[in-house]
């Protein structure tokens, strides 16, 4: 295994200073490696729910089709004051570039979703919209 410091320096040819700064590694084509690389985010990323209810609820994510971001799985039903790990998908359609999104999912008591189960005098209690807000 060669040191790093006996190593020689890469050689790289004359670029006159315009075409270097035009063809920065920012577009397709690129002369020098870009000075610093970005390694990606694990993914899927580990995402972890907490019911914190004394009831089970269901959880509904929504999904827009053009969105790079989603989680799995989209729907599930979580038992009372237990947590359930999901998981946040990312799928860049263009490399170099910044995201930024703003899930949204929907949780709601399970017994409040069939209306037979509801009673005449009962409060009912509208769902919770719960947010996740990432950027890769």
């Amino acid at each position: 295994m060669q040191d790093l410091e006996d190593m020689p320096a890469p050689q790289y040819p004359y670029i006159p200073p315009m075409t270097e700064f035009f063809f920065d590694g920012t577009s397709d084509l690129t002369i020098f490696p870009p000075p610093v690389s970005v390694e990606p985010a694990p993914n899927p990323v580990p995402l972890c729910l907490m019911n914190h209810t004394k009831g089970k609820i269901t959880v509904v994510w929504t999904r827009r089709s053009d969105c790079p971001f989603w989680v799995t799985p989209e729907t599930c039903d979580m038992p009372p004051l237990k947590s359930m790990a999901m998981r946040l998908h990312f799928q860049p359609p263009h490399p170099n570039c910044l995201y930024t999104v703003e899930l949204e999912a929907f949780a709601i008591y399970k017994v409040l979703q069939s209306y037979s189960n509801i009673e005449e005098d009962c409060t009912v209690c509208p769902s919770w919209c719960l947010t996740l807000l990432r950027w890769l």
